[in-house]
């Protein structure tokens, strides 16, 4: 579905006949709020079918989010997303810079879960119920 040109009544229906729903990466924070712009909250978490997120799209799926700085984030925050995964974080387009393993131990410290950190365009993770399992080249920082 297009934010920009698709009716907002539509769209909870194109997800419940979807056998696949694909989150594109971008800002997640603003992909939030056109979820719940479009009233779309229930319609994700409901969802059966196969759910893939990009970048910003694997991020929301995680019921809690933080954000290292970067270009479009100067300060590092945590963010409320989608509750489909909650056992671990996401440090996506890793590439172990001193921002982003401050970053990481910071969430370690004050959160204690394991993050899985996916290295720049070589990585993918696959969640199936309580199996993870990794693709390509992931990074794993533990409490």
């Amino acid at each position: 579905m297009n934010y920009y040109t698709d009716a907002k009544s539509k769209a909870a229906e194109q997800i419940r006949n979807a056998d696949i729903l694909y989150l594109p990466g971008g800002m997640p924070d603003r992909m939030m709020e056109r979820i719940d712009d479009f009233n779309l909250r229930d319609a994700i978490l409901q969802f059966q079918g196969v759910v893939m997120g990009y970048s910003a799209g694997a991020l929301i799926q995680l019921q809690e989010y933080h954000l290292s700085p970067d270009q479009d984030y100067p300060e590092f925050t945590y963010f409320k997303g989608l509750p489909i995964l909650k056992d671990f974080y996401l440090e996506v387009h890793y590439e172990d810079s001193p921002v982003q393993n401050e970053a990481i131990q910071r969430v370690l410290e004050e959160r204690q879960k394991t993050i899985y950190a996916m290295v720049t365009d070589r990585a993918a993770i696959v969640v199936d119920g309580s199996k993870v399992n990794f693709l390509g080249d992931i990074k794993v920082f533990t409490p």
